[in-house]
């Protein structure tokens, strides 16, 4: 075989596994990608002992698997702090806040006289409203047209211990005394309209509290102020 031949043969096979090779590689990182997630661990107090499913950890980034994983964190002074977490529920920042509380007089004087500390559970503090938020907005995307107002009705919202929301129809300008005929009808139309509203934002007005407050013709709107209440409706 001549030399240039040879060579040009040589060249090929190299440039065929760089190109293999690469391809192994690339592979290889998309697929711990895949099944990988970096998240980032903060701790109050920072020099608490801190364990990922077992093993000793410090705080800042880890890659780990995606799914469900186990954090305990302990320290002198606190609380032991057990965290389950779900790499697919962190949400954006997959940060991880491990907050713990004192049990003495000790633990107390230590955050009290460490503003690094303080700083560190007041950002923790509103990552978790963020995310309580964001969680509510999810689940309820009719939160982001409250408070709704009309003049016959307004809707606003409140948000219960289970993360679930309760909603507050005032009924505006009611123009018929009690028990007649005329008020039940108004009343009945101007639940109905918002009952709409509801259902025209997608929810579900059956899974949610609502509780109806109704106003006397003679009361003035503003929708700034708060209803004289004249009525509550309160329902499932």
């Amino acid at each position: 075989m001549e030399p240039t031949a040879a060579r040009k043969k040589i060249f090929i096979i190299t440039t065929i596994i760089i190109v293999a090779a690469l391809v192994i590689v690339g592979i290889a990182v998309t697929t711990a990608t895949i099944r990988n997630e970096t998240i980032t661990i903060e701790a109050s107090p920072m020099d608490s002992t801190i364990t990922l499913d077992g093993k000793a950890i410090s705080t800042g980034k880890h890659t780990i698997a995606k799914g469900k994983h186990t954090l305990v964190a302990t320290r002198p002074h606190f609380d032991k702090l057990t965290k389950e977490i779900d790499t697919a529920a962190l949400g954006e920042s997959k940060t991880v806040y491990l907050m713990l509380l004192p049990n003495d007089d000790a633990g107390h004087a230590y955050l009290l006289n460490n503003n690094d500390e303080q700083l560190i559970r007041e950002k923790a503090s509103g990552a978790e409203i963020s995310r309580t938020q964001q969680s509510i907005l999810e689940r309820y995307p009719i939160v982001s047209k409250l408070p709704y107002d009309t003049a016959e009705f307004s809707i606003d919202y409140e948000v219960d211990d289970k993360k679930n929301i309760q909603l507050t129809i005032t009924l505006y300008a009611v123009d018929f005394a009690k028990g007649t005929l005329e008020h039940t009808k108004q009343v009945a139309e101007y639940k109905k309209a918002a009952l709409d509203f509801i259902k025209e934002e997608k929810l579900d007005a059956s899974t949610v509290k609502i509780t109806y407050v109704e106003l006397a013709a003679s009361d003035t709107h503003d929708p700034g102020d708060e209803p004289t209440q004249t009525e509550i409706d309160s329902r499932q």
